[in-house]
Formats: C-alpha cells, sequence, structure tokens
C-alpha cells in the first residue's frame, strides 16, 4: 500500500512499506507542515508589525 507520497519512500523497491518506510513517508509530511505553519506566523508577524 503506498504511502502519502505514492512510493516515493519504498526505499528497497518491494511494493510494501516497511515502518521504517512509512516513518520516513510521515516525518516528511511532519516537516513541511512545520516549515508551513513557521512561514504562517512570520507573515502574520510581518502583517502586525506595518
Amino acid at each position: 500500500m503506498p504511502g502519502i507520497f505514492g512510493n516515493r519512500f519504498d526505499l528497497n523497491h518491494d511494493g510494501k512499506m516497511s515502518p521504517f518506510e512509512k516513518a520516513a513517508d510521515r516525518g516528511f509530511l511532519r516537516m513541511i507542515m512545520k516549515e508551513e505553519e513557521k512561514k504562517k506566523k512570520e507573515q502574520e508577524k510581518n502583517k502586525r508589525k506595518k
């Protein structure tokens, strides 16, 4: 079963998502979400300054 990003994190190309591959898939998503949240907070902070 592919992960959130398809088989991008199917590192051994067996068509299955191992626990490590699933963790990498979710960790990548978590990292993206944190970066977006940080950008959003910076934009809100900059709006308040103006």
